[in-house]
């Protein structure tokens, strides 16, 4: 039996396990060591508090026969929007804690958070503890459901199943970091839309992609509701808006919206194709939200505007109302297009253009779920959304890989495979800095990884002209990150590391002496602290490095072939 009282655990699961029994080491605050012994990777048939759907149980299944094979640790679960995947991943979690196992669910959002809790407790029967900021926890739980950006601070709870909700964003610094900790755990990742605008792919993160009945399937059976998609005749121009980090700029965006539309093009479209609908509205920014919300409360219809910033009980009592039917218009600024599941929103209002097929779905996907008395959804498209991005039950391929961008400006083309992508946030920390004499400037040099091959590139991050090409980042010693030492003059040090990292990235060995007498023939003012570099580059002892620099400042001065700089540190 599992003791889960002792909250200064973490859980490790050996790397050659098998495949119906494992067993795993529990080490406690004490640093004092059990084995334990449990079974959970084949799927087990047991009494259910909440009833699956046929293709939910399906989706169970598929996740635990991958699991069973022992070949696959990360799975990558695809449902669209309404289709239950808080229900299924609640099932599956519901499978490791009947065989006593702790579970751990990552969010992003405050109210992805809340709803898994509440699904959570639904499905399980358990209690479920909280991590966040603002919410006293419970760590003597065996589910225990997170905030990533909290968790990063905090202790982390064992966990012999992780489960990332909104899989799209664990390509993020914060979830990778996060699921590093759990390197033997099962993990889950489960999104409606694997996919990214940045070139950035799964297939690093996730071993398997499974997928679930496409939004067509789901209307004709009935689980998902019917539709009407209406293309407003007036759309957003948003001709020579630029983009940033794959979509459109904001604040050209909004000023593209405000120069395309006038408020009264929405609340009449409104008042023509969802009269007395319950209806979410997605703007471009706050004030564009909150213009939404005021034109139509100056017509006559009961609306109002949230946003991120407003307080957590003003955000409870305006959904409330919304829910009851008092206000019947809800305009929004990047708050409902995840984790916001009322199944009586009976339309949408889409006034905001992206580039992203994940937000397109998210939003339309609002008010696609069944509701008594919802003959059919309605969608109210006053963008090219539609025309770029297709209808809700347009079929897609889904897949673990990257898809390439097309070349552009800031863009990384691999060397390797020649994929185009954007490199993430988190990658654009300078690894080092390189002095280049002919610019008379440092560059910052950055470390990207290719999401479609691995490979490691460095890249050279400029504020302005043509970015430079990024090369193959060699793991032979080409890779190193060299401190730049402050005795040294930079330029010289510049020409050594380049001759240095040329060598090195074609293989090819080089003795010291031959080292020596390259650099004293491109530099002749060369002293005894670049020399010293020199030696210790190719690995030599730092006392040894300093006194054959000496040595040979001495031997260069005597012969006349270089000015006797000697002086320095060792």
């Amino acid at each position: 039996m599992l003791d889960r009282s002792n909250t200064g655990r973490t859980l490790k699961l050996p790397k050659n396990f098998k495949v119906n029994t494992i067993k795993f080491q529990i080490i406690n605050s004490r640093d004092t060591q059990k084995n334990v012994e449990v079974r959970f990777l084949n799927f087990q048939k047991m009494s259910l508090r909440y009833a699956l759907r046929d293709y939910q149980q399906s989706l169970v299944r598929q996740v635990f026969e991958q699991w069973a094979m022992g070949r696959v640790r990360r799975v990558l679960l695809q449902l669209p929007t309404g289709a239950g995947k808080t229900v299924v991943f609640s099932s599956i979690a519901q499978q490791f804690t009947h065989r006593n196992q702790p579970v751990l669910v990552l969010a992003h959002r405050e109210e992805l958070l809340l709803q898994a809790r509440e699904k959570l407790e639904h499905v399980t029967g358990e209690a479920v503890g909280l991590i966040k900021a603002g919410y006293p926890e419970n760590r003597s739980c065996s589910i225990q459901v997170a905030s990533v950006a909290s968790l990063v601070n905090r202790q982390l709870p064992p966990a012999a199943l992780v489960i990332v909700d909104e899989a799209h964003h664990s390509t993020a610094a914060t979830y990778t970091a996060l699921l590093e900790q759990f390197p033997h755990a099962c993990i889950l990742g489960v999104t409606a839309t694997p996919s990214r605008i940045d070139g950035q792919g799964f297939k690093q993160l996730y071993d398997c992609l499974i997928l679930g009945p496409s939004v067509r399937e789901l209307i004709d059976r009935g689980y998902l509701s019917p539709f009407k998609l209406f293309a407003a005749p007036k759309t957003v121009d948003t001709t020579g808006v630029k983009k940033t980090a794959g979509d459109y700029n904001p604040k050209q965006l909004a000023k593209a919206v405000n120069a395309s539309l006038v408020m009264g093009d929405l609340v009449r479209a409104w008042q023509e194709f969802a009269p007395g609908k319950k209806t979410v509205v997605f703007a471009v920014n706050v004030e564009h939200s909150q213009a939404i919300a005021e034109a139509y409360c100056e017509s006559g219809v009961p609306a109002e505007h949230l946003d991120g910033n407003t307080k957590d009980l003003d955000r409870k009592a305006a959904l409330e109302r919304f829910a009851r039917g008092e206000t019947l218009v809800l305009s929004n600024c990047g708050l409902f297009a995840e984790g916001f599941d009322l199944p009586s929103i009976e339309a949408v209002q889409c006034v905001r253009p992206t580039s992203s097929i994940v937000l397109w779905l998210q939003i339309v996907g609002r008010s696609l779920r069944t509701h008594p008395g919802k003959e059919h959804a309605i969608i109210l498209d006053h963008t090219e959304n539609w025309i770029v991005h297709g209808t809700p039950d347009r079929p897609h391929h889904w897949s673990l890989d990257p898809i390439s961008l097309s070349p552009g400006r800031w863009n990384v083309v691999c060397s390797h495979c020649r994929h185009v992508f954007k490199p993430l946030s988190h990658e654009r920390k300078p690894q080092r800095y390189e002095w280049r004499p002919q610019e008379g400037e440092f560059v910052v040099i950055c470390h990207y990884t290719c999401p479609n091959c691995g490979e490691v590139l460095e890249f050279e991050e400029r504020d302005g002209g043509d970015p430079i090409p990024p090369r193959t980042l060699e793991n032979d010693g080409s890779a190193e990150i060299w401190e730049i030492p402050l005795d040294c003059r930079v330029e010289i040090l510049a020409e050594l590391y380049r001759l240095v990292g040329f060598q090195r990235r074609v293989r090819r060995n080089i003795t010291l002496q031959w080292l020596a007498n390259q650099m004293v023939r491109k530099c002749p003012d060369i002293g005894a602290p670049e020399l010293r570099e020199c030696a210790l580059l190719l690995g030599m002892d730092r006392d040894w490095a300093w006194d054959w620099a000496c040595q040979t400042i001495e031997q260069l001065s005597a012969r006349g072939k270089s000015s006797p700089r000697a002086n320095g540190y060792r």
